[in-house]
């Protein structure tokens, strides 16, 4: 406290100036209309300035609730795409993309729906690649539940606890997807062979069989894990195996791996009971 007495007598005549001066630049702005008009310029450009940093600031900070929003919204529309449904009636079914509530009648069984995480961890430069989400077993993640993002699949849900999941990335040497080429429906496997992580490998596509750079290849629906169609990458590279007949075929990913932030876990509402027809098949034979 005596060091601000002393400070402020020495610098007594200091804030007398400044005092004055407000008090006559006070006195100027309120009975001169010029001098009041500019300050009131100058003032409302620093106030609305303040104001949009702030408001900019808002709204960053409002960016991940509206980001859940999208999420679930998505997630709601993918839950009505003809892949998220089992058409019992095909007499009835429409050559459309997805179906309205109204026709989602006893013609219609849902058969997968979509849950919105976020992704909490991921890795892309070891030789077995994981991610972990930020939901579990009380949201009902199980394993092998796909995982997808906006623009591609990501990986297979390989353990959970009650309230985070990891998952298998694509980038994993032990991944195998059933996949297809869209333009002709022919069937093969995708696999990474642990070089690029923007950058797969189509096999078991015969030769006979035209592939062009740029063809789409999707999930096949020939699992209980993904649905079909979902966008797995686009050829870059075809080249002929002549040992195997084959194709070795080099795609790049649809979905970017080193910037993974949100996406959806794949629940297939009769993965259970596939897969109790699968063992019993295999008892019977």
């Amino acid at each position: 406290m005596q060091y601000l007495i002393a400070f402020l007598k020495r610098h007594t005549f200091f804030f007398l100036f400044l005092l004055l001066e407000g008090i006559a630049l006070i006195w100027v702005v309120q009975h001169h209309n010029y001098q009041r008009s500019v300050v009131n310029q100058y003032t409302n450009q620093l106030t609305g300035s303040v104001y949009m940093l702030f408001n900019n600031a808002s709204e960053y900070f409002k960016l991940v609730t509206i980001n859940e929003e999208l999420q679930q919204e998505n997630a709601a529309l993918r839950n009505i795409l003809k892949s998220s449904v089992i058409i019992n009636d095909t007499s009835t079914a429409k050559k459309q993309d997805t179906l309205s509530f109204m026709s989602m009648d006893s013609s219609y069984r849902q058969y997968y729906v979509y849950e919105p995480v976020k992704i909490i961890h991921n890795s892309i430069h070891k030789a077995n690649n994981y991610i972990m989400i930020n939901k579990g077993q009380k949201h009902g993640i199980e394993q092998d539940m796909g995982l997808m993002g906006a623009d591609g699949i990501m990986g297979i849900v390989v353990s959970t606890s009650p309230h985070f999941s990891w998952a298998m990335s694509m980038l994993h040497s032990n991944v195998r997807i059933s996949a297809m080429l869209k333009k002709n429906n022919q069937m093969g496997t995708v696999s990474w062979e642990g070089n690029d992580f923007k950058t797969g490998t189509l096999s078991d596509i015969p030769t006979h069989i035209n592939v062009a750079s740029g063809d789409t290849i999707i999930t096949s629906g020939f699992s209980n894990i993904f649905p079909e169609g979902l966008l797995i990458g686009k050829v870059t590279q075809a080249s002929v195996d002549k040992k195997q007949n084959n194709y070795d075929i080099t795609f790049r990913f649809a979905e970017d791996f080193n910037a993974l932030q949100y996406g959806y876990v794949i629940k297939n509402l009769y993965r259970k009971e596939q897969q109790n027809l699968i063992e019993e098949s295999k008892i019977t034979k």
